[in-house]
Order: structure tokens, then C-alpha cells, then sequence
């Protein structure tokens, strides 16, 4: 079935909004990832728990335990998935995110920073296209309305100032209540 403008609904109601929660996800994601590449966080070590395997990869699981032992967190898995043994520990750094990384943050954040570009590439050709273009055009109407009423209204232009000018005011105002006619605006003859 084809429906007409199916390409820009798609592009206006999908996959714009669907770009700007990426990238606000993706910059959630890349926080502690730069975080950790420029040596922030928690130090201590990384041990191998468990390896979970899906349909085409595994992921080792592990337990983070900080250098002082007050950090310890369970059941989280290394950024990399370094090919480790059950039971075998190396150095990593925990900065608070969903995976602990290495020493000096490994190669996450530039994962995460082509993401960010590209959503955000994304984001701000759908944000000028659609919702900016839009209040654009709108504003631009109302100002052509502003300026026609502002001409309508202008006091150069009244009705009032015309009519006093042909010499029809009638108590401050332009006297409506019939058309002067021959005999002038009150309809006698002689004035």
C-alpha cells in the first residue's frame, strides 16, 4: 500500500524524534567513558565471573572490586570484553556507568563520540528542517498579519480621520446612522 508524503511523515514524526533521543542517549553514554579516558573514577580490578553468550557473541561478566575495597559492584562487564578465564583479574576503572573500563579508558569514547556525531548531525538537520522551519514560517505569517493590521490601523489611515476630513463628524465620531445625501448630513434642505 503507498500513501502519499510517506517519506516525510517518516522523516517529521520518526526518525527526527528518534535522532534526538539518540543522541541525548548516546551523550548519557559517553559521559563515563570520557570520564574514565581521562583518568577519573574509582581504580581497582576487574575479575571475571561469568561469560554470557547470545546468538553471536560472548561477554564476560565480572565482579569490580576498588584498590581501597569500598567499591565493589556485581554482575557488570568490561568495556572491550577482554578474552579472560573464569577467575582471572586485570586493572580497570569504574567511573559509574553500566561497564567498568581500562586503564586510561580504552577506545569507548570514540565509539560514542562517531554516535554523538552522527545523531547530532542528525538531530540538528531535522530540528532546522521541521519544528525550527515551521515556527519560521508561522512567525513570518503572523508578521505579514501584524504589518496589514498595523496598515488597517494606522492613524494616518483610520476611517475616522477620513471622514473628518470630508467634513461628516458627528459628536467625535463618523456619523453612521444613514448616507448624507443632497441636502447634507442631516438630510434637510438648506443645512
Amino acid at each position: 500500500m503507498y500513501f502519499p508524503g510517506w517519506r516525510s511523515f517518516w522523516w517529521r514524526y520518526i526518525a527526527g524524534p528518534a535522532a534526538v533521543v539518540v543522541f541525548v542517549a548516546l551523550i548519557a553514554l559517553m559521559i563515563p567513558a570520557l570520564s574514565a579516558h581521562d583518568g577519573h573514577g574509582e581504580h581497582g580490578r576487574w575479575t571475571a565471573t561469568n561469560v554470557l553468550c547470545s546468538h553471536n557473541r560472548c561477554n564476560e561478566v565480572g565482579t569490580f572490586l576498588s584498590t581501597d575495597g569500598a567499591d565493589r559492584r556485581t554482575r557488570i562487564s568490561m568495556f572491550g570484553s577482554p578474552d579472560l578465564a573464569i577467575g582471572q583479574a586485570i586493572p580497570a576503572v569504574d567511573t559509574g556507568g553500566d561497564e567498568v573500563y581500562p586503564p586510561g579508558g580504552g577506545d569507548a569514547w570514540w565509539h560514542d563520540l562517531i554516535g554523538v556525531i552522527a545523531a547530532g548531525l542528525a538531530s540538528a538537520v531535522w530540528l532546522w528542517a521541521c519544528p525550527i522551519r515551521a515556527l519560521r514560517q508561522r512567525r513570518l505569517k503572523h508578521a505579514d498579519a501584524v504589518v496589514f493590521s498595523q496598515q488597517l490601523y494606522h492613524p494616518l489611515f483610520h476611517p475616522r480621520v477620513f471622514v473628518a476630513a470630508a467634513g461628516e463628524f458627528h459628536r467625535g465620531r463618523p456619523d453612521t446612522r444613514r448616507p448624507p445625501g443632497p441636502c447634507g448630513p442631516h438630510g434637510r434642505r438648506g443645512g
